[in-house]
């Protein structure tokens, strides 16, 4: 998945056992990248959090830790084959 934020692009992999790999924006400028972790949800940009969500236009990512994105601004979804390997 291809996520725009105001202000980031982050590319995120789906690993499994709520784990994703994450490139781009914050992790890319801290030297991090790919970062393994999970994604708590999205805010609205205050404490209160949708854990049912990974991404949302309008909404604010949540990492594991606790990095939190600019408004998400568009969201493009890249489907894999079903036990397919990660890109390179």
């Amino acid at each position: 998945m291809l996520v725009d934020t105001r202000n980031s692009l982050y590319s995120i992999y789906v690993l499994g056992g709520g784990l994703y790999s994450v490139s781009g924006g914050w992790f890319d400028r801290k030297g991090l990248a790919p970062a393994t972790l999970t994604i708590n949800g999205c805010t609205w940009g205050g404490r209160a959090i949708k854990a049912d969500m990974v991404a949302a236009p309008g909404l604010c990512l949540e990492f594991g830790n606790d990095i939190v994105t600019t408004r998400i601004q568009r969201i493009r979804l890249i489907r894999g084959r079903a036990g397919g390997r990660k890109p390179h």
